[in-house]
Order: C-alpha cells, then sequence, then structure tokens
C-alpha cells in the first residue's frame, strides 16, 4: 500500500513540474562587470530573444540566486523583450539570472518609487518626486529644458539662446536642430517606473543636408539621475562633419575667490579652475594626441598634454559649490575626433567630427549625470562606471 501510495505520490510530483514546466519557460544570462569597478544598484538592460513567440498574456519573473529582482519588463515584438533592472557587483564579477515567463506567473509588486512619463503640451516630464524632474522638449530645442533635482535647478533658463542638438555640414555650417511636430516622430517607449526612455525620429529640412534622417533616444534609469543620449545620424550623402549637443548648466556666476572647477578625464585626471571669462576644452581624435587647452576662448594654451600612448577616456566634472554634471562620451577620439569645451559660466558644447565624413551611418552616444558638489560623495558612481555598461550575455 505504502509502495503504491508512493508511486501515486510521484506520478503526481511528476504531474506539478510538467504543469509549470507547461506554463513558464526559462532563459538564463550573466551580468559581468568588466571595467575593474564595484557598482552600486547600478542599471541594466538586457534585451532577451525567446526561441519562439511569447503569448501576449504571458508575464515575467526575474531571479538571482532563486530571489526575486523588481524588474521593469518592455516587449519589443513578439519574440524579444528589454528587461531592466537594477544590480550591484564587484570589480570583474559575474552573476547568473534567470527569466521565467508564462500565464501562470504572478504578476511582480510594483517598486515603491520610479519614474512616471507623462506629455504635457509641448513637453515630455519625467518625474520622480520629490526628488527629480526632467522637461525635454518635444521639438528637442535645447534638449533638456529643465532638471529640477531639489532642492536647485540643474539647466539655465535660456530663451534667446541656441542650445541643445546641432549638426555641421562639409562646407562648415553649423545648423540647430529644431523637430518639426508635424513632420517627426516622438514616442514614450518605456513608461517606468525603473527606465523611461523617449524616442524622436526625424528627417533634416535644410538644403544644407540633404536626405539626413536622425534618431535619438533618451534613456532615464531611476537608480542614477543621469540621461543617455544615443543619435543615430543616416547620411547617404556624406554630408554631415560634424555633429554635437549644446548645453547650458545653472551654475552661479564664477568670480575669482570661487571660481566654476572642471575635472577632466584625460589620460588620467587633470583638474583645474576657471575664472570669470576663462574655458578649457580636451580634445582628441585617432590620429591627434590629446590636449587640455586653458585661456580666455579664442586664445586657448596647452595646460596638459598626452605624454604617452593611452587615449583619453573623454569625460568631465564642471562644478559650482552647489551642483556638478558629470558628462561622458562613449568611444571619446576613437569613433572620431572628439572635443568637450566647458566656459566658466557653464555652458558644455560636445561635438564629434566625423571620420570620415564620407561614412553613412553615424553615431554620437554620450551621459549627462546632474549630480552635487562634490561628485565623490553625491554621485553614487563615476563617469568611467557610465562609459563601461554591465556586459550582458546569454547562457548557451
Amino acid at each position: 500500500m505504502r509502495k503504491l501510495l508512493r508511486a501515486a505520490l510521484t506520478c503526481a510530483a511528476w504531474s506539478a513540474l510538467l504543469a509549470i514546466a507547461a506554463a513558464a519557460d526559462r532563459l538564463e544570462f550573466t551580468v559581468t562587470e568588466a571595467a575593474g569597478i564595484r557598482r552600486f544598484s547600478f542599471p541594466v538592460t538586457a534585451t532577451l530573444n525567446f526561441p519562439k513567440a511569447v503569448e501576449k498574456d504571458a508575464q515575467f519573473e526575474l531571479r538571482r540566486a532563486g530571489d526575486r529582482v523588481t524588474a521593469q519588463f518592455t516587449r519589443v515584438d513578439k519574440s524579444t523583450v528589454e528587461v531592466d533592472f537594477n544590480t550591484s557587483l564587484g570589480p570583474f564579477e559575474s552573476a547568473r539570472f534567470a527569466l521565467s515567463y508564462g500565464e501562470k506567473i504572478a504578476p511582480p509588486p510594483p517598486p515603491r518609487r520610479g519614474h512616471r512619463v507623462s506629455q504635457m503640451d509641448d513637453l515630455f516630464v519625467i518625474a520622480n518626486e520629490p526628488y527629480i524632474v526632467w522637461r525635454v522638449p518635444r521639438s528637442l530645442e535645447r534638449l533638456l529644458r529643465s532638471v529640477e533635482f531639489r532642492p536647485v535647478e540643474h539647466v539655465r533658463p535660456s530663451p534667446t539662446e541656441s542650445l541643445g542638438l546641432w549638426l555641421e555640414s562639409t562646407n562648415g555650417e553649423r545648423i540647430a536642430v529644431k523637430l518639426d511636430v508635424r513632420k517627426s516622430s516622438a514616442e514614450i517607449i518605456k513608461p517606468g517606473p525603473l527606465a523611461a526612455q523617449l524616442r524622436f525620429t526625424w528627417a533634416i529640412s535644410d538644403p544644407q543636408l540633404p536626405g539626413v534622417k536622425c534618431q535619438l533616444e533618451m534613456s532615464f534609469p531611476v537608480s542614477k539621475s543621469w540621461v543617455e543620449i544615443a543619435w543615430k545620424i543616416e547620411d547617404p550623402r556624406g554630408v554631415v562633419r560634424r555633429a554635437g549637443s549644446l548645453l547650458e548648466t545653472n551654475l552661479d556666476s564664477p568670480t575669482n575667490a570661487q571660481p566654476t572647477l572642471v575635472d577632466w578625464g584625460a589620460g588620467g585626471s587633470a583638474y583645474l579652475a576657471l575664472r570669470p571669462g576663462m574655458a578649457t576644452r580636451l580634445a582628441n581624435s585617432p590620429t591627434k594626441k590629446w590636449t587640455v587647452l586653458r585661456g580666455k576662448p579664442g586664445s586657448l594654451s596647452p595646460f596638459v598634454e598626452q605624454a604617452n600612448n593611452q587615449m583619453a577616456e573623454g569625460w568631465l566634472h564642471v562644478m559650482d559649490r552647489k551642483r556638478c554634471l558629470a558628462l561622458a562620451v562613449d568611444q571619446f577620439g576613437i569613433a572620431g575626433g572628439d572635443a568637450l569645451d566647458v566656459t566658466a559660466s557653464g555652458r558644455v558644447d560636445v561635438r564629434r567630427t566625423f571620420v570620415p565624413a564620407t561614412s553613412r551611418t553615424k553615431n554620437l552616444r554620450f551621459w549627462m549625470h546632474f549630480v552635487f558638489f562634490p561628485p565623490q560623495i553625491s554621485a553614487a558612481t563615476s563617469p568611467q562606471a557610465m562609459q563601461n555598461p554591465l556586459l550582458v550575455e546569454p547562457v548557451r
């Protein structure tokens, strides 16, 4: 009798396991820290491809070492999902994650707080109350209209200035980017709460740039106060020579006693002070050594120069005694001739010269992290960490 009961229980257990397997499938992947930097609650975006289409009503669940991980799931298509979550890893550490999906998985509990994206008239608003509110103009004029990271505003209102994205044609003319709302697309790709993302698509109407089309994605992870800008430029006639972005930070006016402070990620870290009327630049390219310059605009002179074969990292801190912008450029000086310009008033110009200019697809990717002074205390991460996202690899 006991043998029969044991057999019946075993069959019941196997039936339950088969039912679970039928109700939920599973993908595994690893996340690796490869830059030698400790990460604390660092944002990860994993794009996962399923072997077959996933049912519309399927739920998702993410686990690390058996523990459920709070995550956000965005369907890209019927067999692809993007998973946004945060994780902590030591230098060169790797962790294994398992994504289960199926109709009988219980939906995860919502996070206690997070980003919420809304559109108000001509603005997208990314709000994480009561901490930070981003305002992005639908036209992309000025790119960021406001970054209210309480208790201070980090972006200076400049209604008369031509700030934001710009393109330069091969004849040397700089053209400010402003989207025509009727002829462009602006979408909320990820509404939060763990990750917010906007996508803009448009064609350049200026006759100096015939046939040029652009796509720009702005990504806002909840665990960090940065925005990642990924700009893709399709240039079938090879008429775009440079691309960049101009931002006016809301720094206090510098004085001789309280100058604007700048840290450069050159071959090592170079730091300097900008008194009223001064400026500085970090420039690098595949064919030239990097240089940090400082002086009056229009008459900059070398401050630090490359003394070995080490490439410039391509990041900066610009700060007063309240605010700090940490800005980092992807593949600085590798993908093209790159430069970062900073003035004592807090104006920052990011630009890339495309080498060769005739290339058909051009990219500029950079991060702007808005924190407080000093960044070593408030940032909880580094520009180098932004430039080196955690690596996601499927388990075969």
